[in-house]
């Protein structure tokens, strides 16, 4: 069942996460101008993730980071900016392809969060925002993020935002329950 949700997944995914947002801001894909446009109203919608409470920017210079689910590839291109060592995937091609093209500094491949190609505990910090309830099992895919984690788990996903705002922690705690 899982390849079945992962093929899906990587078909429907296919066409950005953010692309109704980019054609609400008569944002074309690849023009470089309007990616600085997008990436600005991503921040500015969603204030918590711009901010140090979540992704904690200010610490990641000398961090191995993984993130999990580009999109847009907003996030990814801001950790490039911030640390020396960013690796993206997602399971859809056309997203890895996108941020080739808008951030060739960040190494992406196209993979599946259920089965993360890289060892354990390789990443200070595993980013996904909004991706983990898609795979199918999320559960899997957060065993996964932990795994290839030396330390932290981060994410602002589906039922664990609901831990974060009912708990008032980060992604870890809830990494903890069910790792």
């Amino acid at each position: 069942m899982n390849e079945d949700v992962s093929l899906a997944n990587s078909e429907y995914w296919n066409e950005l996460c953010g692309s109704r947002a980019a054609r609400k801001l008569g944002i074309t894909a690849g023009d470089p101008q309007g990616v600085q446009t997008f990436d600005a109203w991503f921040f500015d919608f969603y204030p918590y993730i711009a901010g140090e409470r979540f992704i904690p920017w200010g610490s990641l210079q000398e961090s191995r980071v993984l993130e999990i689910g580009l999109g847009y590839g907003t996030v990814s291109r801001r950790l490039s900016g911030v640390s020396k060592h960013v690796i993206s995937i997602d399971i859809a091609p056309n997203a890895v392809e996108f941020i080739r093209a808008t951030a060739p500094e960040v190494s992406a491949l196209t993979s599946s969060a259920m089965q993360l190609p890289f060892a354990n505990a390789v990443f200070d910090y595993v980013i996904s925002l909004g991706c983990l309830h898609h795979t199918g099992d999320m559960e899997a895919a957060i065993r996964e993020c932990v795994r290839s984690s030396t330390r932290w788990a981060h994410g602002i996903d589906g039922v664990q935002l609901l831990f974060v705002q009912t708990l008032g922690c980060v992604t870890t705690r809830y990494v903890e329950i069910v790792a």
